[in-house]
């Protein structure tokens, strides 16, 4: 009796993946395949990841075995400012808000610390911001880290976090 393979491979990893602007990560060695009935999955991706340029991409990771069975499994992969990735290395971390660019902007050698107003010092005021830019609201400062986002202190309780940008309304960007 000759039993048909018909189901198909599974495919192992992370949703998404974050890595800093000019660094790059092997994605092969990240996914993985396993089949019940092959030993070894042949794992393919399609999609370019600019790792000098910051923004979000897919790939797609494809897993076929031996009988043809394939499946399809959509990975992110986040690349963000220096600054962007510190803010979110901060992560449920209690500090207030100015500690938290402060902290951001040591990844990039600068060496400030101020009220929330002062961090306006630092650069110009956009109407665009990018990943790593700063926005500063009435007695609030935050790291934004692109897609409308922002990494903030939100409470003692509840430490650093993300939350839309416009949360409040800002006094600057």
């Amino acid at each position: 009796v000759d039993v048909k393979d018909v189901v198909a491979p599974t495919i192992e990893t992370e949703e998404s993946f974050v890595t800093d602007q000019g660094v790059s990560l092997d994605l092969a060695s990240q996914i993985s395949a396993s089949d019940d009935k092959d030993e070894t999955v042949e794992v393919s991706l399609n999609g370019d990841v600019d790792y000098n340029t910051i923004g979000s991409y897919q790939v797609e990771a494809t897993a076929t075995d031996k009988s043809g069975n394939t499946t399809t499994k959509i990975v992110t992969v986040n690349v963000y400012d220096k600054i962007a990735s510190a803010a979110l290395a901060q992560l449920g971390v209690y500090q207030d808000c100015t500690m938290l660019v402060t902290n951001s902007l040591k990844a990039v050698g600068i060496n400030f610390h101020g009220s929330p107003a002062a961090y306006l010092s630092l650069g110009t005021v956009t109407d665009n911001p990018v990943p790593g830019d700063i926005i500063v609201y009435s007695g609030q400062v935050a790291i934004y880290i692109g897609n409308g986002r922002i990494v903030h202190a939100a409470s003692r309780r509840s430490g650093i976090k993300t939350s839309t940008w416009n949360y409040r309304t800002p006094v600057a960007i």
